[in-house]
């Protein structure tokens, strides 16, 4: 037993420092792929339903708006729960709070795949898999709230935005796997219980990993000068934020960045196919660009911000070019006769990697820029309310954009009835003009980031 704890501690790097010693554990690899995996499967299973929202409307017997709830509860959800993720993980710790979550998510899992089962009434459907999407909403803060204090707690200085990104990129990758399996999966109405069982396997395997990996709340010792110092307590945090005008600013910019990005993953399907875009090609084929071009992105962002330590520098270029990516989006979406078909599908997706590729790290650099303008502050807590502030606007962006748009004429839909026969046929939109709208909103946030922001690096400055 003895011997086992030495090699499990057994460091892989060690630096002296005149404060403290500090040393890296291997261990802090499994614990960042544990965080990955429940990231990535709660992500997966929150946008299930989007790049098949009308084929899941008919199995369910409902309106494509409610659909689109399945999606919005996690934002509802998560701005209460939020704030209890961010007390939570102060008092209990980081090992207690992602095992109690993990197996939440998964409780959810098994509840959405009941609802459709045979047998039940649409009602007791809805029920079902509503409640399912409830449950995974309330471990869901749990989950993205946890990277940077992963990096900070059990990763040294040269590595944390490195360690970030990873975990961070694991929620556009959660939503790429629904992007190409639910179109894959789901032929038709009946091929949603399916769907459900595949989706769920991946929260079972993370619930088991989390438990039996991360076995601590931080390593034995700390990896970097900033993670000897201590937090401010919860209380005093949220009056430091409070009056930190520079936070503010992040807590709209940043969250608005991650409230477009969640409001064009959940309507992409919605916006392409009235057009006549089919499912494969709005959820594999642009879902793929919007996502591998963003993770690609996002890592290329996060290893020129951790050599050169210009995150403020670089999340601006970043945000720039996302806003004329959106923009781009918006108006590359409606055929025009100038283009043959092959052409318009070649712009769109275009245009989707372009806004996964520049959109995406701004969230990871984003989380950096958040405990550097606000450290002491504990990096859940500040970096959590930027997140609450996205779940805020992108849930306000979904309910304002359903409402903007305009139903469409039953012939530019046919296409899209075809594949439900005998099935409900839920009501299709033109969400054109919700996409101005985006883009406007898009460009107003993004502006204000790159106009006003600026700071100081309080972290790397302590640690210098």
């Amino acid at each position: 037993m003895a011997a086992d704890q030495i090699k499990e501690t057994a460091p892989d790097e060690e630096c002296q420092s005149s404060k403290s010693r500090i040393r890296t554990y291997t261990r802090r690899w499994l614990v960042l792929v544990a965080l990955s995996v429940l990231v990535f499967t709660n992500s997966m299973s929150r946008l299930a339903f989007g790049p098949v929202a009308y084929t899941a409307a008919s199995f369910y017997e409902t309106e494509v708006g409610t659909i689109n709830w399945f999606a919005i509860v996690y934002m509802v959800v998560g701005i209460p729960f939020g704030l209890v993720a961010t007390w939570v993980m102060e008092k209990l710790g980081l090992r207690t709070s992602l095992v109690a979550a993990a197996w939440v998510n998964l409780v959810g899992c098994i509840l959405r795949t009941c609802s459709a089962l045979e047998g039940l009434e649409s009602m007791a459907r809805l029920g079902l898999v509503f409640t399912g999407h409830v449950l995974s909403a309330i471990a869901q803060p749990f989950f993205m709230f946890a990277p940077t204090k992963v990096s900070a707690v059990w990763f040294p200085d040269n590595q944390r935005a490195m360690a970030n990104t990873i975990a961070t990129t694991s929620n556009p990758l959660g939503i790429l796997a629904a992007n190409l399996l639910s179109p894959i999966i789901v032929k038709e109405p009946n091929n949603i219980l399916l769907m459900q069982i595949v989706f769920a396997c991946p929260a079972v395997f993370g619930a088991l990993f989390a438990t039996f990996v991360i076995r601590s709340n931080a390593p034995p010792l700390p990896p970097s000068e900033s993670a000897v110092t201590r937090s401010e307590p919860f209380c005093v945090g949220l009056k430091t934020l409070a009056k930190n005008p520079q936070y503010w600013i992040l807590f709209v910019s940043v969250g608005g960045g991650v409230g477009i990005y969640t409001a064009i993953t959940v309507f992409l399907e919605q916006i392409l196919c009235p057009w006549g875009y089919s499912d494969f090609f709005a959820g594999v084929v642009c879902g793929t660009c919007l996502v591998v071009a963003g993770v690609l992105g996002a890592l290329m962002a996060g290893i020129i911000a951790d050599r050169t330590k210009r995150f403020v520098l670089v999340a601006k270029i970043t945000y720039l070019f996302c806003l004329g990516a959106v923009s781009m989006f918006a108006i590359v979406q409606v055929p025009v006769e100038l283009f043959n078909r092959a052409m318009q599908n070649a712009l769109v997706a275009v245009a989707c990697g372009l806004i996964g590729f520049f959109g995406m790290p701004l969230f990871p650099l984003g989380n950096e820029l958040v405990v550097e303008t606000t450290y002491p502050a504990e990096p859940s807590t500040s970096t959590g309310l930027v997140f609450l502030s996205g779940q805020l606007q992108g849930m306000l962006l979904i309910l304002v954009l359903q409402n903007v748009a305009k139903p469409v004429p039953e012939f530019m839909s046919i296409h899209i009835f075809k594949i439900l026969k005998k099935w409900i046929r839920p009501t299709v939109r033109d969400m054109t003009v919700p996409c101005y709208v985006l883009m406007g909103y898009a460009i107003l946030v993004g502006l204000v980031f790159v106009i006003f922001f600026k700071t100081d690096y309080r972290r790397i400055t302590m640690e210098r």
